[in-house]
């Protein structure tokens, strides 16, 4: 019987002289990811604190869960036994907190106390605050049953905007938006938040455990009441954050070929330092274990050759990147390392005298026009902070194994059967910088024109000139040879490269290219050639049904040009909509295909329908 893939490997891995030295190696590495984890767990608690955001740890939120459903529940009973009463004033906190579910008003109290409560607070800012988010909500349904389209999109764009900037901002531009609409915004009274949040935090107090009020001393026979957290929830909280920060390590590439599947839930990492991982990624315990008595060696064997591919750090692109981006310079999409100004704000806007009933026409214009600028610029800081996080991680993973022979990947699969490598950031399925960074640790020779050929398509491909033959794109490079050899010698002032769909990738290309044309026959190249699917489902589709038609359109039939399904699909889309524009017997139809015609049907329109 021939020997599995998955059995060559574990001998392989046995049999080096070098295992236990190795081994040590990752174990400390190991212990590296464990300790990174913690870190990163922690800074999250401190940035969540300081924005006042608590309830998004993972330790508070499981509290969270906890607390809203006990007091939903104690919302319930308050109603029932408030609303059967015969006699006397009914509590006057019954009218406020009839005006949402349960557990909605339990969400929003839960949040506020939970967000800030482990410092202790004050009893009636948090009560005023409590009565304030559910008195938004109520009016934000109200704007939801007016206009449910302009309240999705403006509630699910705040919900981003409170990452960064206060919630009172938040409630501003939700009023405003209900004011140019005529609907109205709820306005209670001092005593009806004031009433509506201490008995919220009441109910909250009786059936959680969870907080306690507690009279404190404020200063010459003065005293206020604070709300705080009970011993038993800092035990949960302590206990929960001792949970989670093992729970969540920075994986890391191995400076070692990883521990190779044989079974759902023993591959991947070495040792217990780092959380297990799991071969399919799924909270489903019962189908690991279904799993576990299943045959499948094809899919042992195809993840564990995936993950014992050995790679290491790209040092022409490392150090490229290193000057880059310590010169705040931009080329090959790096991103700026200064956030964008944002537009002068309107002068009249500080005048006290000028309030916005009064503001002319131009002026409204003028503030609408800078408030629509100032958004868009907040937007592109956000993506800007974004890709400096993604390049500084890359940066800082390449630079950890730089001198290492050999990284590997370990991988997972997730609910489809797609292999994944699990480390973040750094890896061969990463962005176009990621890509570049890497090589493979063995290197194969270019001995004939078709190793040539190949090597040239990939640099052509990575350019973004894949449209035409394979042929023309070895034609290509080499009508381009001397900017690639440039860009090699020179990348700061030769910049073919950063014209590139790729810029990254296709500078690695520019390199390995010089480096054959110096050397000819024999070179060694480590340089990864990609070859990417066309549409894979309709692929295998045509394969399997053995569709000339369809297997054409997905490049699995031979011809001198490569076919675009998708734009062969917007192609006719095109055509269809267009007939629907010209015809006059359905107006609604027309008004439709008009839009469509002036939006611009391409192929990256059409390309997820398709898939």
């Amino acid at each position: 019987m021939n020997q599995s893939i998955t059995d060559q490997i574990i001998e392989e891995i046995d049999s080096n002289p070098e295992h236990d030295v190795l081994l040590a190696r990752q174990s400390e590495l190991e212990d590296k990811m464990r300790g990174m984890g913690i870190d990163r767990h922690w800074s999250g608690i401190r940035k969540a604190q300081d924005r006042g955001r608590s309830t998004e740890t993972k330790s508070v939120r499981r509290l969270l869960q906890f607390a809203v459903e006990s007091t939903a529940e104690g919302i319930r009973e308050f109603i029932e036994e408030a609303s059967n009463k015969k006699a006397g004033r009914h509590h006057s906190a019954l009218k406020s907190i009839q005006m949402l579910e349960p557990e909605e008003n339990a969400l929003l109290a839960a949040r506020v106390i939970l967000d800030g409560v482990a410092s202790g607070k004050k009893l009636v800012p948090v009560a005023t605050m409590i009565a304030h988010m559910i008195e938004d909500e109520v009016s934000y349904q109200r704007f939801k049953q007016e206009d449910k389209k302009a309240y999705k999109w403006l509630r699910d764009r705040e919900e981003k905007n409170l990452q960064r900037r206060p919630y009172d901002l938040t409630r501003k531009v939700m009023k405003a938006n209900m004011e140019s609409r005529d609907i109205d915004f709820e306005n209670w009274t001092t005593q009806q938040r004031t009433a509506l949040g201490i008995k919220l935090i009441e109910i909250m107090t009786l059936k959680t455990g969870l907080i306690k009020m507690e009279t404190r001393y404020t200063g010459k026979n003065r005293t206020d009441k604070y709300i705080v957290a009970t011993r038993e929830a800092m035990e949960w909280i302590n206990e929960e954050n001792s949970r989670s920060e093992i729970l969540s390590p920075v994986y890391l590439p191995t400076i070692m070929p990883p521990k190779p599947w044989t079974t759902p839930t023993d591959g991947g990492y070495w040792t217990s330092r780092v959380r297990r991982l799991k071969l399919i990624k799924t909270f489903n315990k019962a189908y690991l274990e279904e799993l576990a008595e299943m045959d499948m060696p094809d899919v042992y064997d195809g993840v564990n050759a995936a993950q014992h591919t050995a790679w290491s750090i790209n040092p022409n692109i490392l150090a490229t990147v290193r000057i880059l981006w310590s010169n705040n310079s931009t080329l090959g999409d790096i991103p700026k390392a200064d956030d964008y100004e944002l537009p002068p704000k309107p002068v009249f806007l500080d005048r006290e005298d000028y309030p916005r009933d009064q503001w002319s026409e131009e002026h409204l214009a003028e503030f609408k026009n800078w408030k629509r600028r100032a958004s868009d610029i907040h937007v592109a800081n956000d993506q800007l902070k974004s890709l400096r996080l993604q390049l500084s991680k890359i940066l800082m993973v390449a630079e950890t194994f730089e001198y290492e022979d050999s990284i590997y990947f370990p991988h997972q699969l997730d609910f489809r059967g797609r292999a994944y490598a699990v480390p973040m950031f750094l890896n061969p399925q990463g962005a176009d910088l990621a890509k570049g960074m890497l090589q493979f640790a063995d290197s194969a020779p270019i001995n004939d024109g078709e190793g040539r050929a190949w090597l040239a398509i990939h640099g052509a491909n990575v350019f973004g000139y894949d449209k035409d033959s394979l042929e023309g794109r070895v034609h290509w490079v080499e009508e381009n040879q001397e900017a690639i050899l440039a860009s090699a010698e020179d990348p700061f002032n030769n910049r073919l490269w950063n014209e590139a769909e790729d810029p990254f990738q296709f500078l690695a290309f520019c390199h390995e290219w010089s480096s054959f044309q110096a050397e000819g026959w024999g070179f060694m190249s480590t340089l990864p050639v990609q070859m990417d699917g066309s549409c894979n489902g309709l692929q295998n589709f045509s394969a399997a049904l053995r569709d000339p038609i369809g297997g054409a359109a997905v490049n699995l039939t031979p011809q001198d040009m490569p076919a675009d399904i998708y734009q062969r699909v917007a192609d006719i889309v095109k055509e269809t909509v267009t007939k629907d524009a010209e015809q006059t017997e359905d107006a609604d139809k027309q008004a439709l295909a008009l839009g469509w015609l002036k939006l611009g049907i391409d192929r990256k329109v059409c390309k997820r329908p398709v898939v």
